[in-house]
């Protein structure tokens, strides 16, 4: 059946005016290389609202090709509280894929308000990220069984299979997905600096943050002030080796063995942790967990290349690192009621029931590439 509004000329006249009026509007306030902001009442996970500016910047997808197609960067300013700042701090989001904005609502924001003595506080998307247009996030999903233990290569293959499914739907969108890569990502922020009018910015990243930090020094280094970098990712870092995680995985054994209190209940957590994978590559745990948005239990099977996954997770942040020696505890007194246990459970739903990520962090990695030297290991 028709819709009456459908089949009226009147109303099919008005809506085609008013998309025209729209696009007249949207063309006429954004313009390449200049920043709009409006104010934002910024808050922060734990309900903290500050009063802070919304930008919007357009770049070209290529900066190569000035005048070909444009995306749209979002960032949020804060505001100094200084009467004299200094060059305005840019927040870089590690992955890639991770948005500076939602990250600047979480722990960290503390450390940006904190930051606002000394200078404007910038939280940025970076292309093709969060808040920014297009946000490349992949609508499809690993589906791979709950109740199955994941297998190397089963979960390659999905993996495989999803990812070139999500790359097909942002070209046919029109996406350039070469466009996504570390060199575009830091001649966005020296557009950023030339829009915002100033000489130098300073930069402040982790993880793949610091990657593109690097990046934009040996680009753009006589344009930036000072460059905070932890988690450091080199040039060459992109592809994780193993010895770097185990090494990773040593230094929480010893610390948890200093500990007074982990190290009495766990003498020996790397004995523990391989004790745990033995068995768990034998009969995987079957752990029953509330899902909070169906209010129905699901029973997830965690098996020893599951736990892998999640221990490698857990081993990139300071908050993950600190959940390790519970997790393994747990698992082997077979407590799988545990708040790490279940939390754990909880990250595998939704690694399988979940998106598969972003489009970006996927190009930006492949684009960011590994030396034959680092393959060897």
């Amino acid at each position: 059946m028709k819709s009456r509004h459908a089949s009226s000329p009147n109303f099919a006249v008005l809506a085609l005016v008013s998309l025209l009026l729209t696009a007249v509007s949207v063309s006429s306030q954004s313009k390449l290389g200049v920043i709009t902001f409006e104010p934002y009442l910024f808050e922060s996970a734990g309900k903290q609202k500050v009063q802070a500016e919304l930008g919007r910047l357009l770049v070209p997808e290529k900066h190569s090709n000035p005048s070909g197609k444009q995306i749209e960067l979002a960032l949020v300013r804060l505001k100094s509280t200084s009467t004299d700042p200094g060059p305005p701090i840019v927040y870089l989001a590690g992955g890639p894929g991770g948005s500076g904005i939602a990250l600047a609502r979480g722990p960290r924001f503390p450390l940006f308000m904190a930051m606002r003595e000394f200078a404007d506080v910038i939280a940025l998307d970076q292309r093709g990220t969060g808040m920014s247009k297009p946000n490349l996030m992949c609508d499809v999903m690993l589906d791979y069984p709950l109740d199955q233990p994941g297998e190397r290569g089963r979960l390659l293959s999905l993996y495989e299979q999803r990812a070139r499914s999500c790359a097909a739907h942002w070209r046919a969108q029109g996406v350039d997905l070469s466009a996504y890569n570390s060199q575009e990502n830091a001649d966005d922020l020296e557009s950023l600096r030339q829009a915002l009018g100033v000489e130098k910015i300073t930069l402040w990243g982790s993880s793949y943050g610091s990657h593109l930090g690097l990046a934009t020094l040996r680009r753009h280094g006589n344009r930036i002030h000072r460059a905070i970098l932890s988690g450091i990712e080199g040039p060459d870092h992109t592809l994780k080796l193993p010895s770097q995680i185990q090494r990773q995985l040593e230094l929480v054994c010893d610390l948890a063995k200093a500990d007074p209190r982990t190290g009495k209940q766990i003498p020996d957590l790397m004995a523990l942790v391989q004790d745990v994978l033995r068995k768990l590559d034998k009969k995987p745990a079957r752990v029953p967990l509330n899902v909070a948005a169906t209010g129905n239990q699901q029973v997830v099977a965690v098996g020893k290349f599951d736990l892998q996954q999640i221990t490698f997770g857990l081993l990139g942040t300071r908050e993950g690192k600190a959940r390790i020696p519970a997790l393994y505890h747990s698992l082997a007194a077979g407590n799988l009621s545990s708040q790490s246990v279940q939390a754990a459970a909880a990250d595998l739903l939704a690694m399988r029931t979940g998106s598969i990520g972003s489009a970006m962090a996927f190009a930006m990695d492949c684009a960011s590439g590994a030396s034959m030297q680092r393959r060897n290991g």
